[in-house]
Formats: C-alpha cells, sequence, structure tokens
C-alpha cells in the first residue's frame, strides 16, 4: 500500500519540475531569438500564458521575460531609427542584442539553482 503523503510529495515535485521547464524554455527561446528573432516573440506569449497559475519564484522570470520582450522591442525599435543618424543606430542595436545575452543567462543560472530572478 502506497503513503498518500509520498504521492503528493512526489507529485508536487514534479509539478514543480514541469514549471521549472517552460521557464527553462522560454530562457533558450530568448536564447535562439539572438540569432533568429522569432522565438523572442513565441517565449513573450509562452511567458504571458504560463504566469498565472505558477509559484511567485518562477511568477517572477515569467515578469522578467515579458520585459526583456517589451524593452528589447524598444530598443530595436530605436536602434532601427537611429541607424541614419551616425550610425549609432547600430550601437544601440549590439548593446541590445548583449543586455538580452546577459539577462538570459542570468535568468537560466537563476532558475536552475531554484532561485526567483530578482533575488
Amino acid at each position: 500500500m502506497t503513503d498518500p503523503t509520498l504521492s503528493a510529495d512526489r507529485e508536487l515535485a514534479e509539478r514543480r519540475e514541469d514549471e521549472r521547464g517552460k521557464v527553462t524554455a522560454i530562457w533558450v527561446l530568448y536564447l535562439v531569438a539572438l540569432f533568429t528573432g522569432l522565438t523572442l516573440v513565441i517565449g513573450a506569449v509562452l511567458a504571458y500564458v504560463f504566469r498565472g497559475n505558477a509559484p511567485d519564484w518562477l511568477r517572477d522570470h515569467y515578469d522578467k521575460q515579458i520585459a526583456i520582450f517589451w524593452w528589447g522591442v524598444f530598443w530595436v525599435v530605436v536602434g532601427t531609427l537611429t541607424i541614419p543618424v551616425f550610425g549609432i543606430g547600430v550601437v544601440i542595436l549590439g548593446l541590445s542584442w548583449l543586455w538580452v545575452l546577459i539577462r538570459s543567462v542570468q535568468g537560466l543560472t537563476r532558475v536552475n539553482e531554484g532561485r526567483a530572478f530578482r533575488k
């Protein structure tokens, strides 16, 4: 006969790993987006979909992923519009690319450690 406490603990652990897997997959989509662009949109949509039922520490990751998406869109627009101004837009685009890279690696590291993004 199985202990219901062990079964509930196992189910909770599996749910936690499933949630971590979703957040991790979105961070990976963000890294792939550095070379394709499209997966950033897919990742942001998934973050919006999954954040509602997520535990607080993972909701923080989803919120950060959404913020990175919108800031990334903003800086790509600004960079693109300012390319004719002495090429300053190229610098802005390069810095925004680097910023998404750094934030995505930070997110992956923190989710693998089981920490919220901000902590």
